[in-house]
């Protein structure tokens, strides 16, 4: 039972993912599935009117808008209202619309037309809609009216959190479908009288064999009403046709997923011998084993005067991208094979079978076919560019990661751009008639381009989060945040700065060979993994890092031998020692062939470093053999010794975050199952055992500062533990109830050791709610709520929390309010902090090394005292000399010159021995007494 926490917090957006995931495709029921990356996103859209272009990068609760030129943010769109109270509003699509030009049969309809109508035709008639999950269509105005608007814009909270910077809300909202969310939406010209014909596809239901989506009408007229903002269109919507959507396989037995993952719609221009008397519309639902059309005929207004029942075009290999080609009468389509194929003429070929057939099938045989090769793997993403009076030019990309330029008049590429980044292409966008002709190119490593079409020269790129799921992180002392990501950028690290939101720095620690292996059929193997970096270390100066990653290989003989997809494959594991993001030294098989690395730890001054096997059941310790290396010189690394995992553990694991070395280096802890054992790692002894409870620990870290002094803490699933190794009676536990339908996703050290975050996941609302105890006491102090389960938390690093003093003086004062990172499951990263927090990470400068820092503030010189007999001398060990400090206002910086030394391997062993003899001594007399 805990108490009342003291405050409430707010959270801010700090950056995260460029392009927000389509939930539907990211959701727990589809992990398994064969998905190509680019339907896992929401796909980035780019203005066509106005004196300046922007480009759209949707997300699930906003859509930020950068700059076409130079790729800076001018402002976010939010989908809140201003009068909208905390809502949680998810968006799941988004598309561009043109309102057609309003046409006045005589003189008194203009005269009659009020005000709102006369702006809004007399600027530029382009706007974004944005499909909810509330069933609602938002509507952005992006005419030139909003370049303005963005440079007086305010911070705006979007219900979810607080968003820094320029914002605008929606100028209007339609209301649907209540409750159901809009997965895709397509738009065409009304026709006369002005407004916007839309197609959506709502979702009726979802379970895990199949989803239902109902294709609806709508249309939006210009606004009539003045100061009108919602609009229930509820009633006026046409449900046209509803699709059940299921999983299936193909022609290979892969599992894949039949739901739509693009839509488009058109008013055909040609339609060959057919004489046509009313304006055509079709509407082109895309999913991975066909093409299903809808045909309507409309009059001049823009109503509807007939339709045609759905039209079914299978295909023979799974479609995993599509676009119309410019003429409006192709349609070019790749597969998951690596072919494109262009169905030619293929929109009057639709056309003339709805007028002289009934069969609402058409084969694939009906068109003429076009086919090019040249992707070893799944076509991702297609873009045309249509420039005048040049042939358009065919975009293509893949997991390959080369950009392919296509001539379609040739049979093989004209162009290709390789290792356009270290993840394969997800999005591909055109821009032949922008101030600058390019393509913007998005991949799945979180980066995104710009190149020129005419020289493949690149203008600008910027880099977000590099994803949250299989990811390993840690803050550095500027804030800046690193991140590995198995599943968006194998192989590589990527350091992201919060204040600019963006990565600053990538260093790939593993080679990828994205090109490995072609599965074409069931007989022949599949692809491999791609590495993985499975642990990462970094010295307390944040200048040495030990890095551990497996690498896979076809050779099952080699490395420890893995099933993967029915195979048998090797995993190759390396430990790597860095210094200043300088390779220094390679281990490959640290604990032999066959066995793999389960934990590593590095000491805070580098100097020392350990590797757990959980499959070898042994320990390595590892140590530098010259302790000042020059500067053409990196240091070495060789293996000290090796401890075989005692009898009475040799059942139990070491988790990943299972060892740690004590704040001065001399003490060695390492996890088994629920027990937790320290060591002296001067001559391999074991000190101590101590147990959590009666679960497995998950995670385990040690916690040293000015008021309290090596305790251990452990998590399990469901529990919590603060404990000391000295055997007194301090600390505390956490539980969750066992009934309860809740677990304990992150636990994290914040605010210089002074609090614990504690992430607590609910799942039957989906949310988590993030608790701030005294490291102490265990008592709250701050409770905070989210709507998404939290993959990492991270703490702020002091040098952000100093208050100036003078000139070139800084001082900690106090204790500080709770202030720390989330990352989430979508992939953003945020700050939690107290509500009366006025603190602003924007206004923070980067903070300086930490040597520069400590050469700021007056030293007393202190001579050194004799070692006493006992004291470790190790010259690999750090110095145990303390050095007293003043500031120039006359007060100390917090650190304590009194303080005892830090405790030695043996010292520590005898201070262990003489508290517990100590306490049995207690317990006798306490029997003695009790007897008596």
């Amino acid at each position: 039972k805990m108490a009342t926490p003291t405050s409430s917090s707010k959270i801010s957006y700090y950056g995260g993912s460029l392009l927000g995931k389509n939930r539907i495709f990211s959701n727990k029921s589809h992990e398994n599935f064969h998905i190509p990356s680019s339907w896992k996103r929401l796909e980035p859209l780019l203005t066509t009117s106005g004196k300046e272009q922007f480009i759209l990068l949707p997300k699930s609760h906003m859509v930020t808008v950068l700059a076409y030129e130079t790729g800076n943010q001018v402002a976010c769109l939010v989908p809140q209202m201003e009068d909208s109270e905390g809502k949680n509003i998810i968006i799941e699509s988004a598309t561009l619309a043109t309102y057609g030009t309003t046409t006045m049969s005589n003189i008194e309809e203009v005269l009659m037309m009020d005000e709102d109508r006369k702006s809004l035709s007399s600027l530029s008639n382009e706007v974004l809609l944005v499909g909810c999950n509330d069933g609602t269509l938002r509507e952005f105005d992006l005419s030139n009216n909003f370049i303005q608007g963005t440079k007086n814009g305010k911070n705006r909270n979007s219900g979810k959190y607080y968003i820094h910077g320029p914002c605008c809300g929606p100028r209007r909202v339609y209301t649907l479908k209540k409750g159901c969310a809009i997965r895709k939406i397509t738009t065409v010209d009304k026709g006369r009288g002005g407004g916007i014909l839309g197609f959506c596809l709502i979702e009726e239901k979802e379970n895990s064999r199949e989803i239902i989506q109902t294709m609806c009408r709508f249309v939006l007229k210009p606004q009539e009403r003045k100061g009108a903002h919602k609009f229930d269109l509820s009633e006026e919507i046409l449900n046209l046709h509803q699709f059940v959507f299921r999983m299936g396989h193909d022609r290979r037995g892969k599992i894949l997923s039949n739901i739509p993952f693009h839509m488009f719609s058109l008013r055909p221009t040609k339609t060959s011998s057919i004489v046509q008397t009313k304006k055509d519309l079709l509407v082109v639902v895309v999913t991975s084993s066909n093409f299903q059309v809808y045909q309507e005929e409309t009059d001049e207004d823009g109503n509807q005067t007939g339709k045609h029942p759905i039209l079914t075009l299978p295909v023979d290999e799974c479609i995993s991208a599509a676009r119309l080609s410019p003429n409006g009468v192709d349609i070019v389509f790749g597969n998951w094979i690596g072919q494109i194929i262009t169905l030619k003429n293929a929109i009057n070929a639709i056309l003339e079978h709805n007028a002289t057939e009934k069969k609402r099938i058409i084969p694939l045989g009906s068109f003429l076919e076009k086919k090019v090769h040249w992707h070893v793997n799944a076509v991702t993403c297609l873009s045309y560019q249509d420039s005048e009076g040049i042939e358009p030019l065919l975009y293509s990309g893949g997991a390959e990661s080369v950009l392919v330029t296509w001539q379609m008049t040739r049979d093989r590429p004209s162009d290709m751009l390789p290792r356009v980044a270290k993840g394969g292409i997800s999005h591909l966008l055109s821009a032949g008639r922008a101030s600058i002709p390019g393509v913007l190119v998005y991949c799945e490593d979180n980066t995104l381009q710009l190149f020129k079409s005419h020289s493949n020269q690149l203008v600008w790129k910027i880099q977000g989060l590099a994803g949250s799921i299989n990811t390993k992180t840690t803050t550095t002392d500027n804030d800046v945040i690193l991140v590995s990501s198995s599943s968006h950028s194998a192989g590589n690290l990527h350091w992201y700065d919060p204040r600019q939101q963006r990565a600053t720095k990538i260093l790939e620690v593993a080679p990828f060979n994205r090109t490995s292996r072609s599965s074409r059929s069931t007989n022949e193997k599949t692809h491999l993994p791609p590495p993985e970096l499975t642990h990462i270390a970094l010295s307390e100066d944040r200048k040495q890092m030990l890095t551990a990653e497996t690498i896979s290989t076809e050779n099952s003989t080699v490395g420890k031998r893995v099933h993967h997809n029915k195979k048998e494959i090797g995993l190759v594991s390396t430990i790597k020692f860095w210094l200043s993001s300088s390779l220094v030294a390679t281990m490959t098989f640290p604990h032999g062939e066959k066995n793999a690395i389960s934990a590593i730890a590095l000491s805070n001054n580098g100097h020392l470093a350990c590797t757990v096997s959980n499959d070898e059941k042994a320990v390595r310790v590892w140590c530098q053999t010259n302790k000042k290396p020059t500067h053409n010189r990196h240091p070495a690394w060789s293996c000290r010794y090796k401890i075989t995992t005692p009898s009475g553990f040799s059942k139990f694991t070491t988790p990943s975050n299972g060892v740690s070395f004590s704040s001065d280096g001399t003490t060695l802890c390492i996890v088994y199952g629920h027990m937790i054992t320290l060591w002296d790692h001067k001559d391999a002894t074991l000190l101590k055992t101590m147990q959590h409870f009666n679960e497995r620990i998950e995670r385990m870290e040690l916690i040293s500062n000015d008021r309290m002094r090596d305790f251990i803490l452990t998590k399990s699933k469901t529990k919590i533990k603060l404990q000391s190794p000295y055997g007194d009676k301090g600390g505390w536990s956490f539980s969750l109830p066992s009934s309860s339908n809740t677990s304990l996703t992150q636990v994290q050290v914040i605010n210089n050791s002074e609090q614990i975050a504690i992430s607590v996941y609910f799942q039957k609302g989906r949310k988590t709610k993030i608790l701030c105890v005294d490291s102490v006491t265990g008592k709250p102090t701050m409770v905070s709520e989210i709507p998404t389960k939290i993959i990492h938390i991270l703490p702020v690093s002091k040098h952000s929390r100093r208050r100036k003093l003078g000139y070139g003086t800084t001082e900690y004062g106090g204790a500080h309010p709770p202030r720390f990172f989330v990352i989430t499951k979508e992939d953003e990263l945020l700050m939690i902090q107290n509500d009366d927090d006025d603190f602003l990470l924007e206004s923070t400068k980067r903070a300086e090394s930490t040597s520069s820092i400590k050469n700021q503030v007056p030293k007393i010189h202190i001579e050194k005292k004799r070692e006493s007999p006992d004291s470790y001398s190790d010259e690999y060990e750090p110095s145990t000399k303390r050095v007293a400090t003043l500031s120039l206002m006359g007060e100390d910086d917090g650190q304590v010159s009194s303080e005892l030394p830090s405790l030695s391997g043996n010292l520590l062993c005898a201070f262990i021995s003489r508290n517990i003899s100590r306490q049995d001594s207690d317990e006798e007399d306490e029997e003695k007494r009790i007897s008596a």
